[in-house]
């Protein structure tokens, strides 16, 4: 099976959840740009703001207005609706398209989870269930 068909399907296994919160990304990898954004000299350079639209145990949709491209490889920074700590994830854009709702952003986003702290993971989900319980299609 095609790389692209199995990433699709991929995020379709666990059950999605609305989830509002804002927070900041920071490119880490620009496949585009054959690039990594480890130089110190570049921290927060790039930075920008998103906010989250669901979230499943695999990842986010978020929305924003910085152009990525599938691929690439973020730093995500969010506080916790319910403890405000403070959440890191390194995410890889799944899929990037034109936002359809102006008031998100620019651009929707699937980001997969590349490293897995399951425990502010399964957090963040929790909450999203408490918050919205029926899963979305």
């Amino acid at each position: 099976m095609p790389e692209a068909e199995s990433s699709y399907a991929d995020r379709r296994l666990d059950a999605r959840y609305e989830l509002h919160v804002v927070g900041t990304a920071e490119p880490l990898y620009r496949r585009s740009l054959e690039k990594t954004y480890q130089d110190p000299s570049l921290h927060g350079q790039d930075r920008f703001r998103v906010e989250t639209v669901n979230i499943s145990n695999g990842g986010f949709m978020l929305a924003f207005d910085q152009e990525v491209s599938d691929g690439d490889v973020l730093r995500l920074a969010f506080r916790h609706p319910e403890t405000d700590t403070e959440l890191v994830f390194e995410g890889r854009i799944q899929w990037m398209r034109h936002a359809g709702v102006a008031s998100l952003g620019r651009f929707c986003a699937g980001v997969a989870f590349k490293d897995r702290d399951e425990a502010m993971i399964d957090s963040l989900v929790r909450f999203a269930q408490r918050s919205s319980p029926t899963p979305l299609a």
